[in-house]
């Protein structure tokens, strides 16, 4: 049943290259099960599913023996281990699980044996902006507002008779700004962490855009990078991968400091991007 308690019209599963994890390999492709509308999708009894994959190379830092299935969790954009546990045939290369929820996204994955602790275990406490007094019933902020992140590495500011919608096209309620560790990229090399501009507006908009400072520590010397080029990414939803700010991104390489605009508001994190590779 849906979240209504009606029979979907449908479930389907869509194939994706997922994002890499630092707590654990991911194993081969990822795969969407989804049914029309949002929310879970909640089946009784429960469903069976059933993923195949190919072993990796031998790594000291995994156990072969021991494959599991990840889910993806959105609000920190990472991969976590997820309940029941997962049953494995290492004869057939196939694990096996049961779900009464779907609209979820699940991979492969082999933890890491070092147990490097996730960093989100140690991450600076969330920040709550409250927009009572702040908005009108239009939208339109009536005074300025800042969000900054714990660590004081991320800030968004939001000017003065900016409207600030949420995804249902109403006036925001609150901001917040979550810090997480990000996942990795393919065609760059993430620094630092992640920041989630969300809350009470998520899949929300903010026009004229909201200014958003970044500051970052340099990486170790890398031939596949430039250090003069820092960038921005934000995440992609649709693509789950870190692509370039749609907005022109300039940086200050004596205060590590980089400035953009988001219209969106969503996750963000800092980039170099890698020289031998097309973004």
């Amino acid at each position: 049943m849906d979240t209504q308690g009606q029979p979907p019209k449908y479930v389907s599963c869509t194939v994706f290259e997922p994002a890499p994890s630092r707590e654990g390999m991911v194993v081969g492709l990822a795969y969407d099960f989804s049914a029309p509308g949002t929310g879970s999708i909640a089946s009784r009894p429960a469903a069976t599913l059933v993923i195949c994959y190919d072993p990796p190379p031998a790594n000291p830092r995994i156990d072969l023996n021991k494959p599991d299935v990840a889910c993806w969790w959105e609000e920190e954009s990472v991969w976590v281990e997820r309940p029941p546990r997962v049953t494995a045939d290492l004869a057939t290369h196939t694990t096996q699980t049961v779900q009464m929820n779907l609209n979820l996204r699940l991979v492969v994955m082999f933890w890491y044996l070092d147990d490097i602790p996730p960093l989100r275990s140690w991450l600076p406490a969330g920040e709550y902006v409250g927009l009572s007094g702040k908005i009108d019933g239009t939208g339109t902020l009536l005074e300025t507002v800042i969000v900054a992140s714990g660590d004081n590495r991320a800030k968004l500011t939001l000017p003065k008779e900016a409207k600030v919608l949420d995804a249902k096209g109403q006036p925001a309620k609150y901001i917040t700004c979550t810090v997480f560790e990000p996942a990795l990229s393919k065609e760059g090399m993430v620094v630092g962490l992640g920041y989630n501009f969300g809350g009470g507006v998520v899949g929300g908009t903010v026009t004229p855009e909201a200014t958003l400072v970044m500051t970052y520590e340099p990486p170790p010397a890398n031939p596949r990078i430039d250090l003069s080029k820092p960038d921005i990414a934000v995440w992609s939803a649709e693509k789950q991968l870190w692509v370039k700010c749609p907005s022109p991104v300039t940086a200050d390489l004596a205060t590590c400091t980089l400035t953009g605009s988001l219209a969106n508001f969503g996750s963000v994190v800092v980039v170099y991007w890698y020289a031998d590779v097309s973004t």
